[in-house]
């Protein structure tokens, strides 16, 4: 009896700490780690190229729309020298519509179940917005200060194909995104 009650014991235990762990336990619906509500643009932070790499197939994704126009993906790039910039940009196909916030990466409200709320109003000195609103090029510029979250955002009640690239122009004369000359043919999600 002893042995079968230790044994009880030791697998409940096990059962426990798989839970805890998430593994075998209850999922979020493909959430993310910084919002169970929005899932995870990719399982790794995003590497910043030096170039916009146009052709870069592997940085377009799909945000699926949904009913309460709510609909998102969390990126991330982080471990950066604090004396870069950065210049996050998207563009989505012709037709679609995506925006596009940044903020620093422990700022992301862990909570809200909007995807407008995931980079909080507060943090406006760290925290850069789109504003083309439209289906042509927009782009964030952030230091390396910080690590930081980019949230694409799909507003509309259809389906958004959209192209990303984090771009550091530490290098470029200006250090700015305005370097990179940025049109409709950078990148682009529709090829």
């Amino acid at each position: 009896m002893k042995r079968f009650l230790a044994a009880f014991v030791v697998a409940g235990f096990s059962a426990i700490l798989l839970n805890v762990s998430g593994v075998g336990g209850c999922g979020g619906g493909g959430g993310s780690d910084l919002n169970p509500n929005f899932p995870d643009l990719s399982s790794d932070p995003v590497e910043p190229t030096t170039e916009i790499v146009g052709d870069n197939t592997d940085q377009v994704v799909t945000i699926n729309a949904t009913a309460d126009n709510q609909g998102g993906l969390i990126g991330t790039f982080e471990g950066q020298d604090a004396s870069h910039v950065f210049c996050v940009i998207i563009d989505p196909a012709a037709g679609d519509l995506a925006e596009l916030e940044v903020c620093e990466l422990d700022r992301v409200n862990a909570d809200t179940d909007s995807i407008n709320g995931l980079c909080p109003e507060a943090d406006a000195v760290t925290r850069c917005a789109s504003s083309n609103g439209d289906s042509v090029p927009d782009f964030c510029q952030v230091t390396g200060e910080t690590d930081y979250a980019f949230i694409l955002m799909n507003l509309s009640d259809q389906d958004a194909k959209v192209a990303y690239e984090v771009v550091d122009v530490t290098g470029l004369p200006g250090q700015s995104c305005a370097d990179l000359g940025i049109t409709e043919d950078s990148i682009q999600a529709d090829n």
